[in-house]
């Protein structure tokens, strides 16, 4: 994954999506200290590139993936903390919306998503790169929106870099 990501945008550039301030300003470290889960974060890249991106950022970050995944993990101990956890199960980190003073809770998915409109050629070829090797599809925007508001969501926005096939979705209770 860091060969893929490397030389591309992130989504924990600052300018990616501008999530530091609302996080960390209403951030109640009294009573969680977690402030993000990596949900599937295999080994790790994501959440350092936030810890590098971010260093002024409170609370902790936690790691989850599979126990076979969290076990070949090397090199990183101390930098965040790492979970065991099949993300098809019951999530063990409980009450995270209780971590913010105004109930300023947010789920952030960082997923390829294909615009509607002023399509770039790295999502155009990430689209036919997952339909040749993988018989699969890249969702667009209106699939992730209906996606989301069938169980009662909505999607408030969805952050995108031109150069990247990479976007971060921001849902919310509707």
């Amino acid at each position: 994954m860091s060969a893929y990501r490397a030389g591309r945008p992130s989504w924990a550039d600052p300018d990616f999506r501008p999530f530091s301030d609302p996080l960390s300003n209403g951030f109640d470290p009294g009573i969680s200290e977690v402030i993000n889960v990596h949900v599937g974060g295999g080994m790790g890249h994501g959440l350092l590139e936030l810890k590098e991106k971010h260093p002024g950022l409170a609370g902790k970050l936690v790691l989850q993936d599979l126990p076979e995944v969290i076990s070949t993990v090397t090199g990183i101990e101390g930098a965040f903390e790492f979970m065991p956890h099949d993300f098809f199960t019951p999530q063990p980190v409980k009450d995270l919306k209780s971590t913010t003073k105004r109930g300023d809770f947010r789920v952030l998915i960082n997923e390829i998503t294909v615009p509607s409109q002023n399509l770039t050629w790295p999502i155009t070829s990430m689209d036919q790169l997952v339909f040749v090797f993988g018989a699969m599809r890249v969702r667009t925007e209106a699939h992730w929106r209906s996606i989301f508001e069938t169980p009662g969501f909505k999607v408030v926005q969805i952050y995108s870099y031109e150069l990247s096939s990479e976007s971060l979705i921001e849902p919310e209770l509707a």
